[in-house]
């Protein structure tokens, strides 16, 4: 409202100086005193600097309309409905900003370069896909069976050796602190040379929980199935890599929403599943 006022008033005075400065023309040109021509073209001048700098005036406040109707445009205008980032992206314009200002272009380049890798990172979550290492694994297992309604599918294939180790313990309370209200299921491949005291360990521990367990050797499994999948509900996969062979590096585990990922997961559970199924119908499981 008060620019828009502003707008009015500098289009009068405008119009208001040009009217003027049109007249002092017009008695400059026709009269031939010397004092008449001199107090004219120095109104001319105080004139024209006057509509200049109205002139200046206007295109600033045209300048910033636009960058208002642009940043009104953008995604900035939903930042209500996630109020809760609010303080961390003001900050974040807030430090970058001064950094530029007051601390060279090393530390702008740094700062720019952070800001570029968190926007990639969140880029993936609005695909759907979380990315981390296996140490970082257990809190986003907590958080997907937290969000879980009614079933768990999984199929193992980390090795004996993880699942029954002291590692594997905190996972383990995650499953088992939910047991009670999902329906949890896991097919485990048993690979050659594994333990197979270790196994009865393992599937005892999950019947007690009250999960349901099969085991199938890995040498019934095509290759491209035998691979860590879990499936949270039918909207959330959770895979890694295979590592039997690994110490204690660290190794990729992903989170997915993505349809095509939830479908693949869907369909190695599916095969091994059945595969599970009917060597257990057939008397062949350990």
């Amino acid at each position: 409202m008060k620019r828009t006022l502003l707008k009015e008033r500098l289009l009068i005075i405008s119009a208001g100086v040009t009217f003027v400065a049109t007249g002092l023309s017009i008695a400059l040109a026709i009269s031939s005193k010397e004092i008449v021509q001199i107090g004219a073209i120095t109104t001319l001048v105080t004139l024209i600097l006057t509509l200049g700098f109205s002139a200046f005036v206007a295109i600033r406040l045209q300048l910033e309309e636009i960058d208002e109707r642009r940043v009104a445009a953008l995604p900035l205008q939903l930042l209500p409905s996630v109020h809760e980032i609010e303080p961390a992206i003001v900050s974040i314009v807030q430090n970058v900003a001064e950094i530029k200002e007051c601390h060279g272009s090393l530390m702008t380049q740094m700062a720019n370069e952070r800001v570029r890798r968190a926007a990639e990172d969140i880029g993936r979550l609005a695909d759907g896909v979380y990315t981390c290492t296996n140490k970082e694994e257990l809190p986003c297992v907590r958080a997907a069976l937290a969000d879980t309604k009614r079933r768990v599918r999984a199929v193992a294939a980390r090795g004996m050796h993880w699942w029954d180790s002291a590692d594997a313990d905190a996972y383990w309370q995650a499953y088992e602190q939910v047991a009670h209200r999902l329906e949890i299921t896991r097919v485990f491949i048993l690979h050659p040379g594994e333990d197979e005291d270790a196994l009865r360990r393992v599937i005892a521990r999950h019947t007690k929980a009250g999960m349901h367990t099969f085991v199938l050797h890995a040498e019934k499994v095509p290759e491209h199935h035998i691979k860590p999948v879990v499936i949270f509900d039918e909207n959330l996969m959770h895979r890694s890599g295979d590592d039997r062979d690994a110490t204690d590096e660290d190794f990729k585990v992903e989170f997915s929403r993505r349809p095509a990922d939830i479908v693949a997961a869907e369909e190695t559970f599916r095969v091994v599943f059945d595969l599970a199924a009917e060597a257990e119908d057939l008397g062949l499981t350990p």
